[in-house]
């Protein structure tokens, strides 16, 4: 009887170790999903912001270049 019980009590231990393994290795997975979308989105955020702020300075030098009135080339 006692070795029946050890068996048991071995076999709960090992299902008990694999749920746990996967309840943590899924709430893993979730945060690494999470902070490859939260990189993903910086990113895109930082690609905009720079292209809104080189749109100004993209203008003004193409308008130096061709001589627009109000700049200081081709005076």
């Amino acid at each position: 009887m006692q070795v029946v019980a050890t068996s048991v009590i071995a076999v709960l231990g090992t299902l008990l170790s694999s749920a746990l393994t996967y309840v943590f290795q899924r709430r893993n997975a979730e945060r690494s999903e999470q902070f490859a979308r939260n990189e993903r989105l910086r990113q895109e955020r930082i690609d905009a912001y720079c292209a809104f702020g080189g749109a100004p300075a993209d203008y003004r030098r193409g308008r130096w270049i061709t001589g627009t009135p109000g700049t200081t080339a081709g005076t």
